[in-house]
């Protein structure tokens, strides 16, 4: 096989949605155009959004250029409290974790080949702290009050 490779960078349209135990929607909003699974805690649903800003050439091949979006909502209404955008993190799957008032949010950029460890205030969405990681995240955990991250590269971090 030869040739540049292009994947599919059309846009879809994930949605949140908040449901009664019924299966009843109290509420849906746009999601990005690509989504990690949702976290909530004390009443707030956190949501990691990519939105889609342009296609990059590399390599001979064609990549997406994705911003990262940070959202917190009331679980109740849906009302939105901060928004945080950050440009071009926003293609990683991977979902953030929240603990004793902190949302630790993993994030990687594939064209700059970049990717960091944001701690967020999670009422104001201040930056508490943004690490450079050797690597792209693939697990995060709190136990206790040690933060643990797993990434590509094979290594454990412990984080206190």
């Amino acid at each position: 096989m030869s040739g540049e490779w292009h994947p599919s960078l059309t846009p879809k349209r994930p949605r949140l949605f908040a449901l009664t135990p019924g299966g009843e929607v109290v509420w849906s909003l746009s999601a990005g155009t690509i989504s990690a699974t949702p976290v909530v805690g004390d009443g707030v649903v956190f949501s990691k959004t990519g939105l889609f800003v342009e296609k990059s050439h590399k390599g001979g091949y064609v990549k997406g250029k994705f911003d990262a979006r940070i959202t917190p909502h009331d679980a109740r209404e849906g009302g939105l409290s901060w928004l945080r955008r950050l440009d071009g993190f926003g293609n990683w799957y991977i979902q953030p974790v929240l603990a004793d008032g902190v949302l630790y949010v993993p994030l990687h950029d594939e064209i700059r080949v970049e990717s960091r460890l944001l701690a967020l205030d999670a009422k104001t969405g201040e930056t508490l702290w943004n690490l450079a990681l050797d690597a792209p995240t693939t697990h995060l955990a709190v136990a206790g009050n040690t933060l643990y991250v797993t990434s590509y590269d094979g290594i454990l971090h412990a984080f206190e």
